[in-house]
């Protein structure tokens, strides 16, 4: 069910604020097309969301809205609950969840460990989002050992609080 790069349509859209209007480059811009067109071709992303978390209703609808072709399936819960949850599936064989959207703890505790996850730096594509002078502290941060599963994102501009986002891996 994980397709290899358009998961990350959610992760750009709500996280980030992307400007979908703006101007494109080509380079990026076919991907970006390619990506999109996959995504509606399948229909359905489907996310584990911590509640609590900055993955709000109001950003999923958002992405609804603007791509109307997409379903949006959700569970939402605690990271205590998701993390075994997610690990479950994959000891048997299944796949649903494209994306995590939580804490830190359940990213890197349960999901790098286990290692559930896929890099998620090589599927960024928009300029705005690749860009890592426009991120806060002027880079991209991660939460795992590798610096390439679990990107985090501060929760307030000057905070050093942060949520995890991850990409589940392909099977």
């Amino acid at each position: 069910m994980i397709k290899t790069s358009w998961a990350i349509l959610l992760l750009l859209f709500s996280y980030h604020g992307a400007s979908f209007a703006a101007a494109a480059k080509p380079d990026w811009r076919a991907e970006w097309d390619r990506t999109v067109a996959a995504a509606e071709k399948e229909g359905v992303v489907s996310i584990y969301i911590f509640d609590g978390g900055p993955l709000t209703e109001e950003s999923v609808a958002g992405f609804a809205r603007a791509y109307p072709k997409i379903t949006v399936s959700q569970l939402r819960g605690r990271g205590n609950d998701l993390g075994p949850r997610l690990v479950a599936e994959r000891r048997a064989g299944k796949y649903i969840a494209d994306l995590f959207a939580g804490g830190k703890g359940t990213a890197v505790g349960t999901l790098y460990v286990g290692k559930l996850l896929d890099p998620i730096k090589p599927i960024l594509l928009l300029p705005e989002v690749v860009d890592e002078t426009k991120w806060w502290r002027g880079a991209h941060k991660y939460v795992d050992a590798r610096g390439a599963d679990a990107l985090r994102r501060a929760s307030g501009q000057m905070s050093d609080d942060y949520r995890g986002l991850t990409r589940l891996g392909t099977p």
